[in-house]
């Protein structure tokens, strides 16, 4: 604790505050009460002293909860949420990849890709002709008697 400047020391104003702040019963010393009688500012901190021994606590009741308050909470509880979910979905797959891997539903890397169309080196599969439809006489695409399509100008 440091100790208070010759300064401090002398002020009345703070020798009175710190008398009046400390709540002794006793009297103040005979120089601070004669400059609280005629001083504003003391009289003005002793008024405001006894407004508030004034104060009955017990008929007062409590204050209605502070809104602020309880949307800190919430949004507290929300990050908290959002985290946690967070969580279980990387777990979720990182707990779902291992058993797809573990049950061999993952390609193998021996195969290497086939580079047929890309390179142009593929031809397109033949497909087989479909055969009329059974009781409706109507052919399907790919048959003589559909129409060819004309080319574009």
């Amino acid at each position: 604790m440091t100790r208070p400047s010759a300064a401090d020391r002398d002020d009345p104003h703070r020798r009175f505050a710190a008398w009046l702040l400390a709540g002794t019963d006793d009297d103040p010393p005979r120089d601070l009460a004669v400059h609280a009688s005629v001083c504003r500012e003391c009289q003005r901190e002793i008024a405001a002293f006894d407004m508030l021994t004034a104060i009955d606590t017990v008929r007062a009741g409590m204050p209605p909860p502070r809104e602020l308050a309880a949307r800190r909470r919430r949004g507290a509880t929300e990050r908290v949420a959002v985290a946690v979910s967070g969580a279980a979905a990387v777990v979720a797959i990182g707990v779902g990849g291992w058993r797809l891997a573990e049950a061999g539903g993952l390609g193998t890397a021996s195969e290497p890709p086939t580079q047929a169309v890309l390179g142009h080196t593929g031809h397109p599969e033949t497909t087989a002709a479909a055969s009329p439809s059974a009781g409706t006489g109507a052919t399907t695409e790919g048959s003589a008697d559909s129409p060819s399509p004309s080319p574009s100008p």
